[in-house]
């Protein structure tokens, strides 16, 4: 899983000359900087207002409006209500020291680095100084859950204003949400959020009538954090309608991070849904190399209790030659993969996606004399002796059925004193 990292604003006037600043300036923008006094150690904050940051893009705060551990300061709406030329100085004391003591002399110990957004002085006092109402618990997990992304002003970019200048706006908003969902913050934090995910499809809905560049932005970011989101059964719609409205172009990185990490999405709970919803809706070459993927591995993804679905799922597909991949990989494993419940599965829909499915499964389980009543007891095998049964009947392949009920005839008793035994008694029964 990706890390978070904090975002950092731009520099912006150097402290000792902010109060050049012209309150003119609409720019809701804020440099961060910090120093200590050189006699007492004690650590001073100032915020003071930059021209070098426009095009602010709208971003997520938390439900409760809390601070968090890492990276809270990656979105800058928390600096969208100040006004023009405002100056905060604010101070974080240690022992007691009174506000007193911040004078002229330290001014000079400015350093242009700027403040951690992480340290837990700072948060409170920024807080408090910003005047919103959020509540700060150096307890709350750095998780936070997120309330709707407001896709107003993209709406406004996408419907009003003429072509030209709407592109502009269009393009810098977006280079901006890219810059700042970049490394896992606020945005791709809110796909895991129930509300934040219906706020991100609207957005995504919004951008497909947009330029098909805004697509690739959008669909670049989330492909950050892929394996995350669609591990998730929340944030997994938020891929899905990128796949869904997107053009192939746009959904080429998802479609490449679905082949890289195609295993281990078979392999996952929620990853083995995200996994066959992509075998849905991808297609071209990536299409074909996702499949003969999936199909080189289907022995192991054929025992593992979520693999197993996506190989039905791919042998239901039709492909002729991905399926002849599959039953060949598999004729060695038939047996024993009849007596597991995803494997039994697998096994009939082996049966029917091909003729050739049909013999192979017939031909292995005729191998030895009691392999038919063996199976036939087992509470998984005996569904694949049904199914065994009944394709070979209505295909006509007579010479496997006649051998298949040559081997469970003299075992009825045995048959009868299990459930498996008495349902494939029962399908003979029918078939006469």
């Amino acid at each position: 899983m990706d890390s978070p990292t904090s975002q950092t604003p731009e520099h912006g006037l150097n402290p000792s000359d902010h109060d050049d600043a012209s309150p003119s300036d609409n720019s809701d923008c804020f440099s961060v900087f910090s120093f200590e006094t050189e006699e007492e150690d004690a650590p001073f904050t100032t915020i003071t207002r930059s021209k070098n940051i426009n095009n602010v893009p709208i971003c997520v705060l938390s439900q409760d409006k809390s601070a968090t551990n890492d990276s809270i300061w990656g979105c800058p709406t928390f600096f969208m209500s100040t006004t023009a030329g405002e100056k905060y100085v604010s101070e974080v004391h240690h022992h007691g020291h009174d506000q007193g003591s911040m004078d002229h002399q330290h001014r000079s110990n400015f350093s242009s680095r700027p403040l951690p957004y992480a340290d837990p002085r700072f948060r409170p006092m920024m807080l408090h100084k910003f005047g919103n109402p959020m509540m700060y618990d150096p307890r709350i997990r750095s998780c936070p859950q997120a309330i709707l992304l407001d896709v107003n002003r993209l709406e406004e970019i996408i419907k009003g204003g003429d072509g030209e200048q709407k592109e502009s706006l269009a393009n810098s908003w977006i280079r901006s949400l890219g810059g700042s969902c970049r490394g896992g913050d606020y945005f791709l934090r809110a796909a895991f959020d129930e509300q934040g995910a219906i706020s991100i499809i609207e957005l995504i809905r919004k951008v497909k009538r947009s330029s098909p560049g805004h697509a690739l932005a959008m669909t670049s970011v989330l492909s950050i954090r892929f394996m995350d989101i669609m591990t998730h059964p929340t944030a997994r719609d938020v891929i899905l309608e990128c796949l869904l409205l997107f053009p192939t172009q746009s959904n080429q990185v998802l479609y490449e991070k679905a082949i890289l990490h195609f295993q281990d999405l078979a392999t996952d709970q929620v990853g083995c849904r995200s996994l066959n919803d992509c075998i849905a809706l991808i297609d071209g070459d990536q299409r074909v190399r996702l499949l003969n993927h999936i199909a080189d591995v289907s022995d192991y993804l054929s025992y593992d209790q979520y693999g197993n679905y996506v190989v039905q799922n791919v042998l239901g597909l039709g492909n002729r030659d991905i399926i002849d991949e599959i039953t060949h990989r598999l004729q060695n494993q038939f047996i024993r993969l009849a007596t597991t419940k995803g494997g039994s599965h697998v096994v009939e829909k082996c049966m029917e996606a091909s003729d050739n499915g049909i013999i192979l499964v017939a031909a292995k389980i005729l191998d030895r004399p009691t392999t038919p009543v063996r199976l036939a007891r087992n509470q998984f095998g005996n569904y694949v002796i049904q199914a065994a049964l009944r394709k070979t009947k209505e295909r006509g392949y007579k010479c496997y059925y006649n051998a298949l009920v040559r081997h469970l005839e003299p075992h009825r008793r045995a048959l009868r004193q299990t459930a498996g035994g008495r349902n494939v008694l029962s399908s003979l029964e029918a078939e006469e």
